[in-house]
């Protein structure tokens, strides 16, 4: 299966993975440093997972997450 997807923006950072291209924005990439994705499938779900060292705190629905020292709220 192909996902069809943009071009990456010229300031875009890529990253390639087995199979496939991570694309991470620039003001992102400080957020994401050291963080991991994996594609874990079990009984009760399949998907991509991400482990990221520099969230101190994240939302129950895995979509957003607070860097440690940031004051913003989760969304």
């Amino acid at each position: 299966m192909r996902l069809e997807r943009e071009d990456p923006a010229a300031e875009d950072l890529v990253f390639p993975g087995e199979g496939v291209e991570v694309l991470v924005d620039r003001e992102s990439y400080p957020l994401l440093q050291g963080a991991e994705v994996d594609y874990e499938s079990t009984l009760m779900r399949a998907g991509f997972v991400v482990r990221n060292p520099n969230a101190a705190s994240h939302c129950t629905c895995g979509r957003s997450f607070q860097a440690a020292g940031e004051a913003a709220a989760l969304h």
